[in-house]
């Protein structure tokens, strides 16, 4: 710990201003004089000690306290510089620097293992949030340049959000542990204790981000590279990656240089930090080229060998994540075996197996044999109003790659299923397709038409597939599956 605590002083020690004050009393005055002169670093932190006890109400108290805390820094003398750090803040609440200190130095000690970690925890929070208040409202001191003011904001401005963060995450309030940690982690993407808990914030949430929770944990197993914790953070992810997925297939991609990097639904100020300018991503909207030529790349179609010969099926399917299809259950369940079919190349990638489905809301999850191209982003149905464009993707009557658009009709409850009306065409093999917004995410799959109507189109909404996708079990081969006997009309 001391280590990592001498660190963040040289850090805060490099912005060298110091306030402007007047001494008027001439032996105050000295005995200030007196402390800066010392040259032994041990009589100089005595001599500033004497100068504030002598004159605890100085106009230099703030500038002896700060001083002093150099002077204990370069001694290594970390109890009196937490000491000193603490009483600079009741002199000045607001002082960024002290406030700095006790953030780090107190949430270092909540790394310890031993009785007083949460304690340590919980003051490290509750500096941190008075940090990031004082960052608002703390003015720079007379004879501070704008430059090196800015420059100090900047470097403790993700101590305190890395602190407010973790104490988030340990309260499990994961979004403002999400929040706060990712601003932390856009100040320094390589700082190991703030990129780990920031994947936990992604994939500990009721609602997690397995996108990003995956990448930041990958990206925490690499920064730890050669250290005695990256086995055992690199065995963490996997197993967490298989519950998810199925398999490891796709985590070893995540920890290659060329990982796919998660984007972020729109850009607005409540973008996450974490991803740059000129990182891929949804960008707001999209044209409908645009989303064809990202959908193209993840949808499928499924071909289904029949129980009875000669009696195969065809369906649509999209990839999400690795070597995972989701598709519609009744395209797969009269099948004893399948392969997946890229649009434009040929049906290689076979069918494993299973690994989650959901006979009610007619969804499948596939596992195949290998990976498969970028999988497609996972939007919200709810954002969606009726009269928004959305845009359906699948192979209708084996016409591959087909892209039409429309708008949703109705949000509508039918029995127990609630079930997205669109207007855009859904045939024969167009079943269990994307349904894209204008961000070109999927909020929905293509699950029947009403035969009598015209453009009485459905689609289940997203948030059905999310919950599979969190309950995934080892994939069961097609051909080791009795599907109930209850049948609906579906195409």
């Amino acid at each position: 710990m001391k280590t990592r605590v001498i660190s963040i002083i040289v850090l805060l020690a490099s912005i060298g201003f110091a306030q402007q004050v007047v001494i008027r009393d001439s032996a105050e005055y000295n005995a200030y004089i007196t402390a800066v002169n010392q040259p032994d670093l041990k009589a100089q932190a005595e001599a500033y000690e004497a100068f504030l006890r002598q004159y605890p109400n100085s106009v230099a108290k703030v500038s002896a306290l700060e001083q002093l805390i150099a002077a204990y820094q370069k001694i290594n003398d970390i109890p009196k510089l937490q000491d000193a750090a603490g009483r600079l803040l009741q002199a000045d609440p607001v002082n960024l620097k002290a406030l700095a200190l006790l953030t780090y130095s107190n949430r270092m000690c909540s790394a310890q293992t031993g009785p007083n970690a949460m304690q340590c925890l919980n003051d490290a929070g509750k500096y941190g949030q008075q940090g990031l208040q004082a960052l608002k409202t703390a003015q720079a001191p007379a004879g501070t340049t704008p430059e090196d003011w800015d420059k100090l904001k900047q470097q403790t401005a993700p101590i305190f959000n890395g602190a407010v963060g973790m104490q988030a995450l340990q309260a499990k309030n994961y979004p403002q542990a999400a929040e706060a940690l990712s601003v932390a982690v856009a100040a320094n993407p390589n700082d190991l204790q703030n990129v780990y808990p920031l994947a936990l914030a992604y994939l500990q949430s009721p609602k997690p981000n397995y996108e990003r929770g995956f990448y930041f944990l990958a990206r925490a197993v690499n920064l730890a590279s050669g250290s005695a914790g990256q086995e055992a953070l690199d065995a963490y992810g996997r197993s967490q990656y298989s519950k998810v997925f199925g398999s490891e297939q796709g985590w070893d991609s995540l920890l290659g240089p060329n990982a796919p990097v998660p984007r972020a639904s729109r850009r607005s100020s409540n973008d996450d930090p974490t991803l740059s300018d000129d990182l891929p991503r949804s960008i707001g909207e999209l044209t409908a080229r645009e989303i064809a030529k990202h959908a193209f790349r993840s949808v499928v179609a499924v071909i289904v060998k029949g129980r009875v010969p000669g009696r195969n099926s065809l369906g649509s399917g999209f990839v999400t994540r690795g070597n995972l299809v989701v598709t519609n259950r009744h395209v797969i369940e009269d099948g004893v075996d399948a392969c997946v079919k890229p649009i434009g190349k040929a049906c290689d990638y076979h069918v494993v197996g299973v690994a989650g489905v959901d006979y009610d809301r007619d969804i499948a999850v596939l596992v195949i044999e290998r990976t498969l191209g970028p999988g497609l982003p996972l939007g919200s149905s709810q954002r969606l109003g009726v009269g928004d464009t959305i845009y359906a993707v699948g192979n209708p009557e084996g016409l591959e790659g087909t892209f039409s658009s429309g708008i949703l009709s109705a949000s509508r409850v039918v029995g127990s299923r609630h079930l997205l009306q669109i207007t855009a065409p859904i045939s024969h093999g167009s079943s269990g397709g994307p349904i894209l917004d204008s961000r070109g995410e999927v909020i929905g799959i293509a699950v029947s038409t009403l035969q009598a109507g015209q453009n009485l189109n459905f689609a289940v909404p997203i948030e059905d597939v999310r919950g599979i996708l969190e309950r995934l079990t080892k994939p069961i081969p097609l051909s080791d599956i009795i599907w109930p006997k209850t049948r609906r009309s579906q195409r």
